[in-house]
Formats: C-alpha cells, structure tokens, sequence
C-alpha cells in the first residue's frame, strides 16, 4: 500500500497495515456527515465471516445486509484483478 500512495500523501504507520475492514455501526442519532469515523471503524481481523473480529460470527445475522469494505494487500489485488478479467 505504501508504494501505490499518490505523491504528497502521508504514509501510514507499520501498525495500521494489518488485515482488517471498516467496520459500520449504527448511530443512536444524527451525527455530523463529514466524520464518518462516527459510524465507521477500522477493525483488525474483521472479515465477512468474522464481522466485528476474530471473536465474532455471523451466526444470527441471516437477514442482516452485507457491507464490507475491505483494503487489500498489493498481492492480493494484483490477483484479484486477474480473476476478474478472466
């Protein structure tokens, strides 16, 4: 990720660059729109199966939509795109 940053753009730390998601969680009100880091949260180890972490599941959440919004590693993306154009 480091590598494909546009010209000018901050580099992450180390510490950030680990397999996660954003995670969204509801608000109990109205919030300002320009923070999305109120209903949006960045969650190591969360995954489709795993929506909230390691220590969680998708048991019970049948009927609950999916949303996942995911940042892959440079490799993975590189075969990822291979896939889709096949």
């Amino acid at each position: 990720m480091k590598q494909t940053l546009p010209p000018g753009t901050a580099k992450p730390p180390d510490s950030m660059l680990v397999e996660a998601s954003l995670v969204f969680h509801q608000t109990s009100g109205a919030v300002d729109l320009r923070d999305y880091s109120q209903w949006w949260s960045w969650v190591k180890d969360a995954s489709w199966k795993h929506p909230e972490g390691l220590n969680s599941s998708i048991k019970g959440k049948e009927n609950c939509p999916v949303v996942l919004l995911k940042i892959l590693k440079p490799s993975i993306q590189k075969g990822q795109r291979k896939a889709t154009t096949r």
